[in-house]
């Protein structure tokens, strides 16, 4: 979707506006996080869910799992951006 936004923006106003430039940087920071600081989350929520199992079998202490699966490869994050790209193009083409 950022990637999508990043796109329209830079095909209506032009790519050396700074609200294209603006979007960049936003488009940026939303893959950047969706790729390294949820995917250490998701990392940590394993460990976590481990020492869980490990330490407290047979306990009665709370067991509730964790959510692994929380960030995007970087493969991920790449073919997102391109779909967005190619939507943005695809929707240009056709309505515009």
């Amino acid at each position: 979707m950022v990637s999508n936004l990043a796109t329209s923006v830079g095909i209506e106003t032009g790519f050396n506006s700074n609200f294209f430039a603006i979007s960049v940087v936003f488009a940026s920071i939303i893959m950047f996080d969706a790729q390294s600081v949820r995917r250490a989350v998701s990392e940590q929520a394993k460990i976590l869910n481990f020492l869980i199992e490990e330490i407290f079998i047979n306990h009665k202490i709370s067991k509730n799992r964790l959510s692994e699966l929380l960030g995007h490869t970087p493969i991920q994050v790449f073919a997102g951006a391109g779909v967005g790209i190619l939507t943005a193009l695809i929707l240009k083409k056709l309505f515009f």
